[in-house]
């Protein structure tokens, strides 16, 4: 009997992991960073805080996991504990599980380069057009831009 509830139990925490939405299977796969654009609601100034031409990859799962990393172009190895601590200001990255809430999709952090998300929701409204996927959080303060208030946007193409 012990057996068939742990059974049991393990099916049901498997099928909590994997995301309920028809959007499933568009947003699945590997994705390549296109930009990155930082975007002040007020003012609608917009700041490529990355570059013209970023570099990152985002993997979506259909189990449920997802993955990001993005860093600025033209980034140098860091030579010293200074340029090393500098270098975080040009990437950005978080593991978590996802999961949709109407048009948004909201990721669960477990990891991140900033450790202040790590527990948090991160909220992100999504739009396909061909193969893109646009990303677009509501404005939040940025810590890579002294906690100005920004939102950003994000487009990915698909790898596969």
């Amino acid at each position: 009997m012990k057996i068939v509830v742990a059974l049991l139990a393990a099916l049901w925490c498997a099928t909590c992991a994997v995301p309920a939405s028809a959007d499933d299977n568009r947003i699945v796969g590997s994705w390549k960073a296109v930009s990155l654009i930082y975007e002040d609601p007020a003012t609608k100034e917009q700041i490529l805080p990355f570059g013209e031409h970023p570099k990152g990859r985002m993997v979506i799962l259909p189990t449920g996991q997802w993955i990001i990393i993005s860093t600025a172009e033209g980034r140098k190895p860091p030579a010293n504990d200074a340029e090393k601590a500098a270098a975080l200001s040009t990437m950005t990255s978080y593991t978590g599980r996802y999961h949709f809430e109407g048009d948004k999709i909201v990721t669960r952090v477990e990891a991140s380069w900033s450790e202040a998300q790590v527990g948090t929701d991160v909220t992100r409204s999504f739009q396909i057009d061909g193969n893109r996927l646009i990303l677009t959080s509501p404005a939040v303060p940025n810590p890579n831009l002294g906690n100005r208030v920004v939102r950003s946007i994000v487009t990915w193409e698909r790898e596969n």
